[in-house]
């Protein structure tokens, strides 16, 4: 690539944004309805290890 960096899929940015709403405090099922996942479970497995510990 000209800039240097290196590529990022649509994928990567996608499970960044879902990862960083959840950091921030996001709730599960807002997130769930953003990535359009049918079941909380696919959401949380994917992404326990951002959300806060309890």
């Amino acid at each position: 690539m000209a800039s240097g960096l290196p590529p990022v899929r649509l994928h990567d940015l996608r499970h960044g944004a879902a990862t960083l709403a959840l950091a921030a405090g996001a709730d599960l099922r807002v997130v769930q309805g953003l990535l359009g996942h049918a079941s909380i479970v696919l959401t949380a497995d994917t992404y326990t290890s951002v959300l806060p510990q309890r």
